[in-house]
């Protein structure tokens, strides 16, 4: 099975965790977490099962290689402080609005509607209610 580490990272950021709190929910080193990012060690498939769990996807989310085209810039998600928990939430804010955005093409890429689909639905019901 291919891995993909950015899945891996993108899932991790989304839900707010760091390396190390991942690491020490899985009972790992922060530098395996970190080596599975970056591609250098691929993770045992125990430690894939565990991934499925803690983030609610199917194994094949980690396999999946997109060229990521950053969609959102970091300078256009602000916060007031400029403190490390507010640079960790907008990180996650940012990968959470790019795996929604990469969500909704996919959605709307895979959709079609026949032209004028909701007005013959209303034409209907006026029918119906007479």
């Amino acid at each position: 099975m291919a891995f993909n580490g950015a899945s891996l990272q993108n899932a991790r950021e989304v839900r707010g965790l760091s390396r190390n709190q991942l690491a020490n929910l899985l009972n790992v080193s922060e530098q395996t977490i970190w080596q599975y990012e970056v591609g250098e060690t691929k993770p045992k498939f125990e430690s894939l099962v565990e991934f499925k769990k803690l983030f609610g996807v199917e194994l094949g989310f980690f396999q999946r290689f997109e060229k990521q085209i950053p969609v959102f810039d970091e300078k256009n998600i602000a916060y007031r402080s400029s403190l490390r928990s507010s640079i960790k939430k907008k990180n996650s804010e940012k990968a959470f609005l790019e795996n929604a955005d990469s969500l909704i093409t996919d959605i709307t890429s895979n959709v079609i509607l026949e032209h004028n689909l909701i007005i013959q639905l209303r034409q209907k019901m006026e029918v119906l209610k007479k």
